[in-house]
């Protein structure tokens, strides 16, 4: 087992490095093919944030943090709802509601590429990511969705996405904490993963130097829409 969560992690987030996010959105898709999706959570916070420090150890210079604090609030109101959730509902439920998740954020990249957004509908996708990222800390497809033509460049995008995905985590572990869903043991049990996590993110800092990142993308949502599909049917 800690050799598949090492190689899933590390290819996962090997992408994330290289896109901004889809780390554990990728790492979701294979894992609960096999594992309980609320067991996830403990290693999905640890990962999520050490994933995260690495991206900004080669870009924090590059962080907007006007434009993180002001969708903070609406983010911060979506991740306290979204862990209330997770309490909430059982196993099952989560899953199908993260396949749809799936096949949504898949079609979505894959068709509506030069979709213009509303700014009417900025703020409840904000508030949409912060859910998401409240019950699976997945946050990153609505989230860039609702501002990707804020950013003034893919780095922006990767640095700012970075420190999201960092703050919201540790939030998201402390409500977790008091509600006595988890402890802190389980988060850091699986401390280990940090080297594969180590090695993804200089290889996907050097991927998104040199690769092209929409046909990066095209591929990774090709396979998150088969597994989403694959979910919903079984």
């Amino acid at each position: 087992m800690a050799l598949t969560l090492s190689l899933i992690f590390f290819i996962a987030f090997t992408i994330e490095s290289a896109i901004g996010f889809g780390g554990l959105l990728v790492s979701f898709a294979v894992l609960a093919f096999f594992m309980d999706i609320k067991t996830l959570v403990p290693v999905a916070i640890y990962v999520g944030i050490v994933a995260s420090l690495m991206i900004l150890a080669t870009n924090r210079s590059n962080i907007d943090f006007k434009l993180f604090l002001r969708v903070f609030p609406v983010a911060l109101i979506g991740v306290a709802s979204g862990s209330f959730l997770f309490e909430y509902f059982d196993s099952e439920f989560l899953l199908q509601i993260f396949s749809i998740f799936l096949v949504i954020t898949a079609l979505k990249s894959l068709i509506f590429t030069k979709f213009t957004l509303p700014k009417l509908l900025q703020a409840p996708l904000v508030f949409c990511g912060g859910l998401m990222q409240g019950i699976y800390g997945i946050g990153g497809p609505f989230t860039i969705l609702a501002l990707k033509d804020s950013f003034a460049s893919k780095t922006a995008l990767r640095s700012t996405m970075a420190i999201y995905f960092v703050v919201f985590n540790i939030l998201r572990m402390l409500q977790l904490q008091l509600m006595g869903s988890i402890g802190f043991k389980e988060v850091f049990i699986n401390w280990w993963l940090i080297f594969p996590l180590f090695l993804a993110a200089k290889l996907g800092y050097k991927l998104h130097l040199y690769v092209p990142e929409e046909q990066f993308k095209k591929l990774v949502n090709i396979l998150l829409l088969f597994a989403g599909i694959i979910y919903i049917l079984r």
